[in-house]
């Protein structure tokens, strides 16, 4: 039994996907650096106040710290705006085929040039398929993903292919709603 999708590279279904299952690193990127800033900056204040020099550093630490994260924040949704348009003209007209067999997937991608990329995955090299209420998502590994979304499907039913993910990946499948 093998399921075709054939699907276009669609840049805003995953912005959407990563930014739900992602946000948290989002929130590390701004909270992290800025702690490494803020908690040394307190730690020597606190150890060292008597000494000026040390206090002044400290200080200059925690105002960094502050300062990094309103910063962050203005410029991670340009960045993002910026790495979209880019994946958007580079890759608006490529063509993704999978076909999903017992035993593996197999990714067929068709650039704007005409270029054919053949990839074959074994289902045991996978991480892990979730079904949702609108697609199958797989993982590669936990960073990167192939979103196979059901109107798509076309060969095969979403039911079908329910059923060959949860031969495929046994206890790392999952159905969420």
């Amino acid at each position: 039994m093998s399921i075709k999708v054939k699907t276009g590279l669609n840049v805003g279904e995953m912005e959407t996907f990563m930014a739900e299952k992602y946000k948290i690193h989002l929130i590390g990127a701004v909270v992290i650096p800025s702690l490494c800033l803020i908690l040394p900056g307190i730690i020597f204040l606190f150890l060292f106040y008597n000494i000026s020099v040390v206090r002044r550093m400290s200080i200059l630490l925690i105002v960094l710290g502050i300062l990094l994260i309103p910063f962050s924040y203005i410029t991670a949704p340009i960045i993002q705006k910026n790495m979209r348009n880019l994946l958007m003209k580079k890759e608006n007209n490529t063509v993704i085929e999978y076909e999903l067999t017992e035993t593996e997937l197999i990714q067929n991608v068709t650039r704007q040039n005409g270029a054919l990329e053949t990839k074959v995955y074994k289902y045991s090299m996978l991480d892990s398929a979730e079904e949702k209420k609108n697609e199958f998502i797989i993982y590669v590994t936990k960073m990167q993903v192939f979103l196979l979304p059901k109107k798509d499907i076309i060969e095969g039913t979403p039911e079908e292919l329910s059923a060959l993910l949860r031969n495929g990946f046994g206890s790392k499948f999952k159905k969420l709603n």
